[in-house]
């Protein structure tokens, strides 16, 4: 089994090259691999995956052995992506894509893009046994498990005392218990029976305890929190509707494609420096073959709005992703060729 590292292998766009780079298809290196391996005594990361979820890959086709890994372009403004073992897939059922976001957040608590020191992903020159410190690019950990069902959340410079969904309606947290080696897992009567374990980094500070959402946060959500000193009193995130990051995926040997919204599974805040960072997964079958993975996301409509073409695709593949179920466990639902999508998403 290949143990190379991850390596954020895409060149950085300006902000502005963002709308561009959507409708022109920037290209950019194909990720490496990860190791996967869990400290003793953590669920693996690759627990997720059991042979029930493989037999739910989304296909009737019959199997074709793949030849390579996916080819992996980036279309988004955000350089940093990884790709869990590309020459071996996790438990030789899928494959995991991740992509990370660096946010500033702004004097009404929205999340923006332009931070001006995005966090970087975990690279190939970075030791596994090293994996469990708080460094520049967080915690090597969280950003070699290949699967995680929920969205966590580490704070620092404040506590985070409440989450609401975009209508409003709350939105419950576990808190986070210490484990063995410095991991922290959700605790409390609506813990899971195994949970998966996150060292609580934000960047490379080490905080103490964090939250987990039930499944994962999503656009128009909102933070409460409570600074540290008590200074302004409660503070609120708000995270953002657009970009949503979501990958297109063209298969081998088939004219079909696919479109798989990403999920956030780790939101780091640093209140002090008004930075979040977002971390976000797919994972997708091995059958039928993928060929490749095109990272892209949503737009604001008003950065398009002299685009009638790219605004009819943008409401078009927001609304889509919108239907895609959440996935319970590795392999997302939407990541299926034979999934019906819209005229315009099929050309």
């Amino acid at each position: 089994m290949n143990r190379g590292g991850l390596r954020a292998g895409c060149r950085r766009l300006s902000a502005s090259a963002a709308v561009a780079a959507t409708a022109l298809g920037s290209a950019c290196a194909a990720p490496g691999k990860a190791p996967a391996d869990s400290p003793a005594g953590i669920p693996s990361d690759r627990a997720g995956a059991t042979s029930a979820s493989a037999a739910t890959a989304a296909s009737a086709d019959a199997p074709a052995p793949r030849q390579h890994p996916p080819a992996v372009e980036n279309r988004t403004p955000f350089p940093d992506l990884s790709m869990a073992d590309a020459d071996d897939p996790v438990y030789g059922t899928y494959d995991a894509f991740r992509l990370k976001i660096s946010y500033v957040i702004d004097a009404h608590g929205h999340l923006g893009i332009g931070a001006a020191d995005p966090e970087p992903m975990l690279t190939g020159a970075d030791d596994p046994a090293q994996d469990l410190r708080c460094t520049a690019h967080g915690a090597g950990f969280n950003q070699r498990t290949v699967w995680y069902p929920d969205t966590d959340i580490f704070v620092a410079g404040a506590r985070l005392v409440a989450a609401q969904s975009g209508d409003g309606s709350p939105r419950p947290l576990l808190r986070m218990g210490s484990q063995a080696q410095g991991i922290v897992t959700a605790t409390g009567p609506r813990a899971r029976q195994a949970e998966y374990g996150y060292a609580p980094c934000v960047g490379s500070q080490r905080v103490r305890g964090g939250a987990r959402a039930e499944r994962y946060l999503n656009g128009g959500d909102r933070l409460s929190l409570r600074p540290d000193g008590g200074k302004g009193g409660v503070q609120t995130i708000v995270l953002p509707q657009d970009p949503r990051p979501f990958a297109m995926l063209m298969y081998e040997g088939r004219a079909e494609r696919a479109f798989v919204p990403a999920q956030l599974v780790l939101l780091t805040i640093d209140w002090p420096r008004r930075r979040a960072v977002g971390l976000y997964q797919i994972t997708v079958p091995i059958q039928p073959v993928v060929a490749s993975v095109h990272w892209s996301t949503t737009l604001p409509p008003f950065t398009i709005a002299q685009m009638p073409q790219m605004q009819a695709f943008n409401r078009a593949v927001s609304s889509y992703i919108a239907t895609c179920p959440v996935p319970m466990k590795p392999m997302d639902p939407c990541a299926n060729p034979n999934r019906p999508l819209p005229e315009i998403l099929t050309r």
